[in-house]
């Protein structure tokens, strides 16, 4: 579905994707179904955990409110979406299939074909990209750790061996700044777009201890660098709007917000 993004932005991003595949309890068989039109897939619908992550060919946005309605059948009624708040169509979906707003993220982004930064450390830190089996599972008590303030993280070695093992997952995209003492204080993963040159970031956190330290800024430009380098001419990440730190963060790296990204959610997600 890659190759419209270019003529018709999608919230969307193959890394989005990818990131969701991360879930142990995901089974693509059960959870996953595809829309094609002879041999060309005209959309598809991944519904898990109450969510569902979808794609439509722009000439097919008729299949919408089907694929809505298979997402909100398959996840017994309770379902979380999400619409660019100029996407009439796609809100007009939403609430005819009794979805409500609630929250919003931001899309941001930062050109990638002009000069980057090189990223700024205190002494004794240093940036490396993950080194594979010997930092799995240093990585994932840093994830579990950093995401710790949102509720208790389902990350685990398991979780991140699925992750490696995707298509799109590459250690050299995987930053990571090391503590002198040789602890793992923060990171981030990027994904690429080759088709529409946008490369994206998800996740990327630093833990609480060495906060504030500009580690978190080195992390996105040593990202911004390497996306550089393999091609892509823009950057994409997305923030919660009520994250206003992580904001002020990519903004100090360049990015901007381009577009808001409201959360739809049946009411008994509520």
């Amino acid at each position: 579905m890659a190759s419209f993004l270019m003529e018709h932005p999608s919230h969307n991003h193959v890394g989005d994707l990818l990131w969701s595949w991360r879930s142990l309890s995901l089974v693509p068989e059960r959870d996953v179904r595809l829309w094609e039109e002879g041999k060309d897939l005209a959309g598809f619908v991944q519904a898990h955990d109450k969510y569902q992550l979808y794609q439509v060919h722009p000439a097919r946005g008729g299949l919408l409110p089907e694929m809505l309605e298979w997402g909100l059948a398959h996840l017994g009624g309770e379902v979380g979406d999400q619409a660019f708040s100029d996407d009439a169509v796609k809100i007009a979906v939403l609430e005819q299939q009794g979805l409500t707003r609630s929250g919003e993220f931001v899309e941001l982004l930062r050109p990638l074909e002009g000069p980057i930064p090189m990223p700024a450390l205190p002494p004794g830190f240093v940036l490396r990209h993950f080194a594979g089996e010997q930092d799995i599972e240093p990585y994932v008590a840093l994830h579990r750790e950093v995401w710790s303030r949102w509720g208790p993280s389902t990350y685990s070695v398991e979780s991140h061996r699925k992750l490696m093992a995707l298509p799109g997952f590459e250690p050299e995209l995987v930053p990571i700044v090391v503590a002198p003492d040789g602890a793992m204080a923060a990171y981030c993963i990027c994904w690429l777009d080759p088709v529409n040159c946008v490369g994206g970031i998800e996740p990327l956190g630093t833990r609480p201890a060495y906060r504030r330290m500009g580690l978190g800024r080195a992390t996105v430009l040593a990202a911004c660098l390497t996306m550089q380098q393999r091609g892509m001419r823009t950057a994409l990440v997305w923030g919660a709007t009520h994250n206003a730190g992580a904001q002020r963060l990519y903004q100090s790296a360049g990015f901007r917000v381009a577009r808001t990204l409201s959360n739809y959610i049946t009411d008994r997600c509520a």
